[in-house]
C-alpha cells in the first residue's frame, strides 16, 4: 500500500462519523501521492483565504496555511518632531512596497531639559534623547523616536579629553530638547499571499494497542479490522 503522506489525525473517539466504539485511541490517514501546495495572491487576507477554498480541488483537505504575505492593517507608533521626519523614516523602516493607510497624532511632549554626562555636546545630544525615549515609552510604546534637536545645549562641568583617550573625564550638560510628536501609523502590505498545503487521504485507519501500530509500521500493511473508511 503506497505511504506517501501518514498523518496523526487525533484521538479517536473525538471522531463519531465512523460509527465504530470499539477502544481504538489513535486514527492515522494515508494518501496515496505526496501533498502540493496552492497559493493565492489578493488585495487582502480573507479574500486570499476564499481564493485558496475555491482552488482546492474536489476530495482533496487543507493540512496548513502559511501567511507569506500578510495584508491587515498594522499599527506601528513612533515619536518624532514632524511628519515630514516621520516620513523620511518610514521610507527605510516598513517593508518595501508598504502603504500607509494613516497616520494619526496621538500625543505632544513639552519641551524638556535633560541632564546627562558626556564627552562633547553631539554625544549629550544623543544620551538626551534616549532619556527623552524612556519618557516618552512610558506612555506609549513606540518602536523608535526620530531624534530631537536641541534648542540649547549649556555646560554645567566642563568635559577633559585628556591625552590620547587616557584620562578623560566625563562633563555634565543640559540639553533642551524640542517637543516631539507621537503618531500612529497605520500601515499594510500592497498584497496579500497566502499558501496552502493540501493532498487527498484515501484511507482512515484506526489503532487499537501499540503492537497493532507497531506492525502497521514495520509490515507497511494492516489487516480489515483496522480499516475505518475507504474513499
Amino acid at each position: 500500500m503506497p505511504t506517501f503522506e501518514k498523518e496523526f489525525v487525533e484521538r479517536y473517539n473525538t471522531l463519531g462519523d465512523f460509527g465504530r466504539e470499539d477502544g481504538c485511541n489513535r486514527l492515522y490517514k494515508y494518501a496515496r501521492q505526496p501533498a502540493t501546495t496552492i497559493t493565492a495572491e489578493t488585495d487582502t487576507n480573507e479574500e486570499a483565504q476564499k481564493q485558496i477554498k475555491s482552488q482546492l480541488p474536489e476530495g482533496y483537505e487543507i493540512l496548513s496555511r502559511k501567511i507569506l504575505s500578510n495584508a491587515d492593517p498594522q499599527t506601528l507608533s513612533v515619536a518624532g518632531e514632524s511628519t515630514e521626519a516621520i516620513e523620511e523614516f518610514l521610507k527605510s523602516f516598513l517593508p518595501e512596497g508598504s502603504i500607509v493607510v494613516e497616520k494619526r497624532v496621538l500625543h505632544t511632549t513639552q519641551p524638556q531639559t535633560f541632564t546627562v554626562s558626556a564627552l562633547d555636546e553631539q554625544k549629550a545630544i544623543w544620551l538626551a534623547n534616549g532619556r527623552l525615549k524612556q519618557e516618552v515609552g512610558k506612555q506609549f510604546n513606540i518602536a523608535r523616536l526620530v531624534d530631537a534637536s536641541a534648542t540649547a545645549v549649556r555646560v554645567i562641568q566642563p568635559p577633559r579629553k585628556g591625552f590620547l583617550g587616557i584620562g578623560s573625564k566625563a562633563g555634565k550638560f543640559d540639553v533642551e530638547l524640542n517637543p516631539v510628536n507621537v503618531f500612529d501609523i497605520v500601515h499594510r502590505k500592497p498584497k496579500a499571499v497566502i499558501s496552502a498545503r493540501i493532498n487527498k487521504y484515501d484511507l482512515y485507519f484506526a489503532v487499537r494497542s501499540p503492537e497493532d501500530e507497531a506492525a502497521m509500521h514495520s509490515s507497511g500493511s494492516v489487516h480489515d479490522p483496522m480499516l475505518v473508511w475507504q474513499r
